[in-house]
């Protein structure tokens, strides 16, 4: 069976240099539970061999998220499944300490995460544009949208819904935007329209 990508609420994952660090969209691409892929999946660059290898060595993969613990539990899983011999060490915090805690622990020269994974799409951006990111083509990004994968090496893995409540005595229904783009557009089309509302 395939390697599939499991999509768990907009978030980036960020791959941080080092050995693991391209062990990043395996946290991705699991299989069904119960299949262990001890080698690496069909499709995947002959070096991901290695950095299988190099994994289980180290022995971890180190993630720092904003993820709930619970939610982010059965994709733990399911790599520890795929992979055994290389554990999950999931650590979750809100955005800001997240992306504190990298910074002092890289400005101290200590040890960091392998993997950040955080909705602060705004953060993650910053320490990729700081340097702080390890490109990676992942196998997997060809499945993502494009607007998904930034510079290889930022990957969002997933978005939220969202919902427009609007005043029905003030707009038609024909008007209501149905994207994000519409909404902008309609915004920008009317700005006197809907100042102060």
């Amino acid at each position: 069976m395939p390697c599939m990508p499991l999509l768990p609420p907009l978030q980036f994952l960020l791959p941080l240099p080092g050995t693991l660090r391209t062990c990043l969209f395996a946290l991705l691409g699991v299989l069904a539970p119960g299949q262990a892929c001890a080698q690496a999946p069909a499709g995947y660059p002959p070096a991901y061999a290695e950095t299988i290898a190099a994994a289980r060595k180290e022995g971890k993969v180190i993630v720092h998220a904003t993820t709930d613990v619970s939610a982010a539990a059965p994709l733990n899983r399911a790599f520890e499944a795929m992979y055994p011999g290389i554990k999950v060490e999931y650590r979750e915090l809100d955005s800001p300490e997240l992306y504190r805690r990298f910074i002092a622990e890289k400005t101290a020269q200590r040890p960091t995460a392998d993997v950040l994974w955080s909705s602060a799409m705004d953060l993650q951006q910053k320490l990729v544009n700081d340097g702080h990111a390890q490109m990676y083509s992942s196998p997997e990004a060809a499945g993502l949208p494009e607007w998904a994968v930034w510079r290889n090496e930022a990957y969002g893995t997933t978005f939220e819904p969202v919902v427009f409540i609007y005043n029905e005595r003030l707009l038609r229904a024909n008007e209501v935007p149905q994207t994000h783009a519409d909404f902008a557009r309609v915004l920008k089309e009317s700005p006197d329209r809907f100042k102060a509302r």
